[in-house]
């Protein structure tokens, strides 16, 4: 129990993760791919119509049992340590921060894909650890080197499987380096500050140079009988309103002039 109280955040993440699966699965989608859609997966044709929160909730979502299991053992192990090395809050923030970092590399590299899972947090805290222990010189213990080395080469062939969003991984990489070096005291000693949050501000405007750069979908990436089927659900629980703008919203990104607002408004 002492495990869990030390690690409030890390904890609460894969509750939460745990429960967003359970609801993946008891949904009542036709498929895997609609189902985590609908309980926050990223996916730019709804982050293009508003729903930014999506960039962030993705990280919460899992495809499969597999896919959670390995990112939860992942963060239990990663989360051990950054957690209480940096404190909860600032934990936390390299973990979210990172996840968003990683849907916002997706936006600008992918196209319209679904995606979801909290490996773009991970590789953030693994970035973050990597520079905590070569700032404390611990990367000179040859156990502790070992150790880091076989972490790497395990998550670089993890980036050759099926359906891996490489771009989530590289850019959630990027951020917690950037957070990690500008939060923990310890890589303050080494190195700069003012050069940290420079790079950190440069990375991110390019990111949104880019995101503007790829806010439209490339052509014949259109998928609108899922969007239809998360839309029909959405209005099935009690969210008719959300549901209309959303198509409404949809119809002006397709250019298809009031399709998907009347085919939910037909379902009154």
């Amino acid at each position: 129990m002492n495990r869990f109280r030390i690690l409030p955040g890390t904890t609460a993440v894969a509750v939460i993760c745990t429960i967003i699966f359970i609801l993946t699965q008891v949904c009542g989608m036709a498929n895997q791919a609609e189902a985590v859609i609908l309980c926050g997966a990223y996916y730019k044709p709804f982050i293009l119509c508003g729903e930014y929160w999506r960039l962030l909730s993705a990280g919460f979502v899992h495809i499969g049992i597999l896919h959670l299991a390995v990112n939860m053992m992942s963060l239990f192990n990663l989360g051990s340590f950054m957690e209480q090395k940096l404190g909860t809050f600032k934990y936390m923030t390299v973990l979210l921060c990172s996840v968003a970092g990683g849907s916002l590399f997706t936006f600008c590299m992918d196209g319209n894909t679904v995606s979801g899972g909290l490996s773009g947090g991970l590789y953030g805290l693994l970035a973050g650890f990597s520079l905590i222990i070569f700032s404390m010189d611990l990367a000179k213990v040859p156990a502790v080197r070992s150790a880091l080395i076989r972490t790497y080469l395990i998550c670089i062939l993890i980036n050759f499987m099926p359906s891996i969003a490489v771009s989530a991984h590289i850019g959630g990489y990027v951020t917690g380096l950037f957070l990690t070096g500008i939060l923990s005291e310890d890589v303050r000693k080494k190195i700069s500050i003012v050069h940290l949050r420079t790079a950190a501000v440069l990375m991110l405007a390019v990111l949104c140079f880019f995101s503007w750069q790829r806010r439209n979908l490339p052509a014949g990436q259109y998928y609108l009988m899922s969007d239809y089927n998360i839309l029909k659900k959405e209005s099935e629980i009690g969210m008719k309103n959300y549901a209309k703008n959303m198509a409404v919203r949809l119809d002006r990104l397709y250019d298809m002039e009031g399709t998907l607002e009347w085919l939910i408004g037909k379902e009154d």
